[in-house]
Formats: structure tokens, sequence, C-alpha cells
């Protein structure tokens, strides 16, 4: 609000980055990479030019300011997605995970222990974790709770959800 112009131009570049990005929807991740470069550098290079003109006209400590200075500080990072094609240009999928741990934070402080807590949090991780790679919380935890009292503790990892492997169909 308090700079509706320059707000606007940073807006519309961004939007054309996106895009990009729904254009390369669909693309195995080498495809992808070489979308964004032929099309993503570019614009990101408008971007880094338009933020270090902007750097030295508007008040340091305006939100347009520090919004400016943060993107400058951050821009090597906010390229990164442009070196792998598998890696997204934001972190919205990351946030989607973590909102059902933030929204529930208060109900959190009545576990009854800390030890109660510990235990909600690792309960909360495997079912995030399960979502992450399309796995059914309920059906992964029963078959976990099964094969925890025969499985090798050498092969642990082999029991996330990232990992594990469907049990033998014994119909």
């Amino acid at each position: 609000d308090t700079d509706q112009q320059r707000s606007r131009w940073a807006l519309d570049a961004i939007h054309r980055l996106y895009q990009v990005e729904g254009d390369a929807k669909g693309l195995d991740a080498q495809a992808r990479k070489a979308l964004r470069l032929e099309r993503a550098t570019p614009i990101l290079d408008e971007i880094h030019a338009w933020l270090l003109t902007q750097s030295v006209q508007v008040l340091p400590k305006s939100p347009m300011g520090e919004a400016v200075h943060y993107a400058l500080a951050q821009w090597a990072a906010l390229n990164r997605y442009l070196e792998d094609g598998d890696l997204s240009i934001d972190n919205n999928a990351c946030e989607r995970l973590l909102r059902g741990a933030c929204v529930g934070r208060k109900n959190y402080l009545f576990f009854g222990s800390e030890e109660g807590g510990l235990w909600a949090a690792v309960v909360y991780s495997l079912v995030e974790s399960c979502k992450l790679h399309r796995v059914d919380p309920f059906v992964y935890l029963k078959d976990v709770l099964v094969r925890t009292s025969t499985h090798p503790m050498s092969r642990v990892l082999e029991l996330t959800p990232r990992l594990l492997k469907p049990p033998p169909d014994t119909s």
C-alpha cells in the first residue's frame, strides 16, 4: 500500500516467473531446467537490475526499501531453483505441511507433559511425511507397528514413509 507503483511492477515480474512454471508443469526435471534457463533467467536478470536501481532510490527503512534489500540479500537463494529442475520456485509445499502444526500450536501446550509433547511431535512428523509421500497415515502406522517386533534395528530407515515397501499380499 505504501508504494503501489513499485509493488505492481514487482508483482507483475513475479507473475511472469510463475507463468514459466505453469508452462513447465508436467515436464521432466531436465526439460524444466532448460525451460527455466531459457525463459526465467531473462526475467530474473530484469528483476535484479530493477532491484539494484530501486535500492538507491527508496528509503532503506521503508517497507519497499526493506523488501528490496531483503531480495538482494537473498538473491542467490532466490535463483537456486534454476540449477535443478526438481526444485520448486517457492516453498509453498513446506508451508502447507507446517500449517497444521502452526494452527494447533496452542493446543500442544496441554499434552500433559514434556514427554507427551515430544511423542506428539514424532507422530505429527510421521503423519506429514506420509502425506508428502502419498501414503495413507493410518495404513502406514498400522503396518509399521506390526513390523517393529521383528524388523532389525539396523534397517530401521526402511520403515520410513519414503522407503517402506508394502507388505507381501497374503490373500
